[in-house]
């Protein structure tokens, strides 16, 4: 279709200097690398006379570029891609471009997206397969790394990806070079991806969480042809673990171009100018002996003798009197007259059910490793304390004793990050929370102490003074004497006569004698 079309060749000119040639036999859509912030077209075309015809949404009027000639630079965005649609003649195309966030040197942007989410807003795995059934050269997946390249063989025009997810409630969507999100189910094959011959195709798979709004964006660089990594010219694979040849004045080892310092659990032998191994209990070394241990490895414990001894063997349990130093993975003896801090609790809650917690009986121990190792202490000082199931969810809550240390307290263990054990545990954790002894065993309320007297007894005494106080004078200086002002009064019978002889032998002669006349 392009040798019979006036148009024989479309560049792709970045800002960088390089340019990728263009398929136009369909819609194209490329990734730039990111310090790439603009770029141009450059086409080919048969005749003088022809032309090539650029338009797009931003644009007042179309672009004619004369055979020769070079488009105006386009800025190319990062989160939207330019859409630039061209034309020449009978053919006509539409270019899509976006940003990608990788150098040309395949390094990525900083920092990366994915240090700032917890493990289960994360992917489990991302794996990229192209159309002849193969494994494309890409760097091993990391739920930490978020940027990828991966190269495919030349033969190969489409690819797929398989992504799993941490957790079973996030969503999975997936889309091509800043086009429509898809769904991508967890574990399935995306559909299919074209690849073209030359320049980038960007594949991006997001994780939602269902229950908040952010979400984390992995991103793969597909291109075909061998990408390296930076240290390596020929390699089986881009990364840094997968070099054929180095670069000097840097060693192969395991794949790796490194200087004189060999990679872990290696040392490097002066006199036969090579890396030998380490001692199986070392991380790092100077020899191959276990008394010539550098650096141990997870669970154990570099034991010296002074505390400027660079090696000695590695134990996962510190000698009596010592105590392991999550800083620098020794044991160390306290200072003298040291106290040591209070024991505290790991509470972990786990999403499973207590049939679930109970079907492995070696599931308590597992879970004091993987809080031993998130603490970076011995498993001696960590053991399991209880489990609790909550009623309303079902959940099973584990309480993990740590301490007494001196030199893990609760305010160091509460800034410990918690990836490890979202790694390391054996079973899925929802929530992990430090507490002291006080916080999980509240004191009792303090009981109420009995009053003196019962309220029945107060309302006597109370009822006794409101009727001397109140009810007796108000009964004998007024009701009392307000009933005998109205009322008549009247001698009682038994001193009746003395009342009448009272008066008649008190009262005047006249008076007895007008009553007497009264009388007759």
């Amino acid at each position: 279709a392009l040798a019979a079309a006036e148009l024989q060749g479309l560049f792709v000119e970045l800002s960088t200097e390089a340019a990728w040639n263009v398929d136009l036999t369909g819609d194209s859509a490329l990734a730039v690398p990111l310090e790439a912030h603009s770029i141009r077209l450059v086409p080919m075309l048969q005749g003088a006379t022809e032309s090539l015809t650029i338009d797009s949404f931003f644009l007042s009027e179309p672009i004619e570029v004369l055979a020769g000639g070079r488009s105006p630079f386009f800025v190319v965005p990062t989160d939207t891609r330019l859409e630039l649609r061209v034309s020449s003649g009978s053919l006509s195309s539409t270019l899509y471009l976006l940003r990608a966030p990788l150098y040309s040197t395949l390094e990525a942007a900083y920092p990366d997206p994915a240090t700032l989410f917890v493990a289960r807003q994360s992917l489990a795995g991302l794996q990229v397969i192209d159309s002849e059934g193969k494994e494309p050269n890409m760097e091993d997946f990391q739920p930490r790394k978020s940027r990828y390249v991966a190269g495919v063989s030349s033969g190969a025009s489409m690819v797929r990806v398989v992504a799993s997810k941490n957790d079973p409630d996030a969503r999975l969507e997936y889309r091509v070079t800043g086009g429509q999100w898809f769904p991508l189910e967890s574990g399935v094959p995306s559909a299919n991806v074209g690849v073209p011959q030359y320049g980038w195709t960007m594949v991006d798979v997001r994780v939602e969480n269902v229950l908040s709004e952010d979400s984390l964006t992995y991103s793969i660089v597909v291109t075909k042809g061998l990408v390296c990594h930076r240290s390596c010219p020929t390699c089986a694979g881009p990364g840094e673990h997968q070099c054929t040849t180095c670069r000097a004045p840097l060693l192969l080892h395991q794949g790796r171009c490194l200087y004189t310092q060999c990679s872990g659990q290696h040392y490097f032998d002066w006199e036969a100018e090579e890396c030998r191994p380490c001692d199986a209990t070392c991380r790092e070394c100077e020899g191959p002996l276990a008394e010539q241990c550098s650096a141990c490895e997870e669970l154990r414990f570099l034991v010296v003798a002074t505390p400027f001894d660079k090696v000695a063997r590695c134990d996962p349990v510190c000698p009596l009197g010592y105590y392991v130093d999550p800083e620098s993975g020794r044991c160390t003896r306290p200072l003298p007259g040291e106290r040591l801090p209070e024991l505290f609790y790991v509470q972990l809650a786990l999403r499973i059910t207590i049939e679930e917690f109970a079907e492995d009986p070696r599931l308590p121990s597992k879970l004091v490793l993987a809080t031993a190792s998130m603490l970076k202490i011995s498993p001696a000082e960590a053991r399991f304390h209880n489990r609790i199931v909550v009623e309303e969810s079902q959940m099973v809550v584990v309480n993990v004793e740590v301490g007494p240390t001196p030199f893990l307290s609760v305010e160091t263990a509460q800034g410990v990050k918690v990836d490890r054990l979202f790694a390391a545990a054996p079973v899925p954790v929802d929530t992990f929370e430090i507490l002291t002894r006080e916080q999980l065993y509240p004191p009792p309320e303090p009981p109420v102490e009995p009053p003196l007297l019962p309220p029945w007894a107060w309302a006597m005494i109370g009822g006794f003074f409101a009727w001397v106080i109140v009810i007796t004078p108000a009964y004998y200086l007024y009701f009392r004497r307000k009933y005998y002002s109205k009322t008549r009064y009247v001698v009682k019978k038994k001193h009746q006569l003395l009342f009448v002889h009272k008066v008649v032998a008190d009262a005047p002669n006249s008076v007895i004698r007008m009553v007497a006349k009264s009388t007759d």
